[in-house]
């Protein structure tokens, strides 16, 4: 007699972002492929009836969600006190950088900037434009309100998984970050507009990364002043950049869906990539290394900021050159310019590196945590 296939139902998704596609659809797709679980991920189109959703819900082994309207948090509590709910947790909400466009929603009032007349929150000056103070309390009650009430925790790194335990005293297990290779096909496109000997540097990201790229803006600026250099942007255009980058040397690209961009990046036959960050610790240390990956799957040699999280992966000079200082910035960029050999080098590094990390390999590691959740589940008394 066959086993019974252990069933995973999944809230809606929300809106259909990066870390929604790269964290749970790229998963059920292959948790499905490979016949280790029945992974189903409710969607609003799917038009259940209430009873209907009812009844899937008693169906399943476990409820997995990321974004949960607190009365069905509260439903699920009273209708079906038993049912083991697993709330995945990507990022630190209650650590947003005042120059990204989340802080509106997601930031702090105690942030200040100084005036002319003392200090000011930094929401009531101006500066963080459409903040909402009301939906901003909201958004970090509700989640505050999830990890508090979910049986498990999942995180991607232990940082994060510490700052949960220790917090809320809260279950909480580490599911490492995983790529899935069927989105980085190893394929090589050609651009007919770039010239012969152009060299080019790509980067791509979201608003949340203004900082980041803040932190590069004068070295880039300098470097691309005295090398023949082109910069290539995807997704978020920094403004600040305006005003040391000449628009010849610039190429920009409106964001993409996740599942495009590889194809996208690969399109404009980048020579390197950079991943700039900050160094604003407490923000970037609870985040994945996901991008360090990214670009290694595509097999773009890469230019990173020795930093967490994307240093417990890079090796300088095996798999990508680590900078700490501007001057490091430069001179890496410099050098992976004039030494192709080495770009060719880092790129296979860090692809095999990718490899390991791989979705397919991973997939049954990952229901296993949930079947194992299952399985010794032991509810902390709140």
């Amino acid at each position: 007699m066959k086993d019974k296939l252990f069933k995973i139902f999944h809230f809606p998704l929300g809106e259909d972002n990066a870390t929604n596609i790269l964290r749970v659809d790229n998963l059920a797709r292959v948790v499905n492929k490979q016949g280790l679980a029945d992974f189903y991920i409710y969607r609003e189109e799917d038009e259940l009836t209430d009873a209907q959703v009812k009844r899937t819900i008693k169906e399943a082994d476990v409820i997995l969600a990321r974004e949960l309207p607190t009365k069905i948090m509260l439903m699920l509590r009273k209708e079906f006190p038993r049912k083991r709910v697993c709330y995945d947790l990507d990022d630190n909400p209650w650590q947003v950088l005042p120059s990204s466009s989340h802080y509106r929603t997601m930031g702090t009032q105690d942030i200040v900037v100084k005036t002319k007349n003392g200090t000011r929150p930094l929401w009531a000056t101006g500066i963080t434009k459409d903040f909402n103070k009301y939906l901003n309390m909201w958004v970090l009650q509700q989640t505050e309100f999830m990890v508090r009430q979910a049986d498990l925790v999942t995180v991607p790194n232990n940082r994060l998984a510490k700052l949960i335990s220790e917090e809320y005293e809260q279950n909480v297990t580490v599911i490492p970050f995983y790529i899935d290779f069927i989105n980085y096909p190893d394929i090589v496109v050609k651009d007919n507009t770039k010239k012969k000997d152009e060299f080019r540097i790509v980067w791509n990201g979201g608003s949340s990364h203004g900082q980041d790229l803040n932190s590069i803006k004068d070295p880039l600026g300098k470097l691309m002043k005295d090398e023949d250099i082109t910069f290539v942007s995807i997704g978020y255009w920094h403004e600040p950049f305006n005003k040391v980058l000449s628009k010849k040397q610039v190429i920009t690209r409106d964001w993409v869906g996740t599942n495009t961009l590889p194809y996208v990046i690969k399109s404009y036959e980048p020579d390197i990539a950079i991943i700039p960050l900050s160094g604003v610790e407490h923000f970037n240390m609870y985040k994945s290394p996901m991008k360090f990956l990214e670009y290694a799957a595509m097999k773009i040699p890469m230019v990173v900021k020795d930093d967490l999280p994307y240093n417990e992966l890079a090796q300088d000079g095996e798999n990508c050159l680590i900078y700490k200082t501007e001057k490091e910035f430069i001179e890496a960029i410099k050098k992976l310019k004039r030494d192709p050999i080495l770009r060719a080098k880092l790129a296979g590094n860090a692809y095999r590196l990718a490899k390991k990390f791989s979705l397919e390999d991973r997939a049954k590691d990952i229901i296993g945590v949930y079947k194992d959740f299952k399985a010794s589940y032991k509810k902390i008394t709140r």
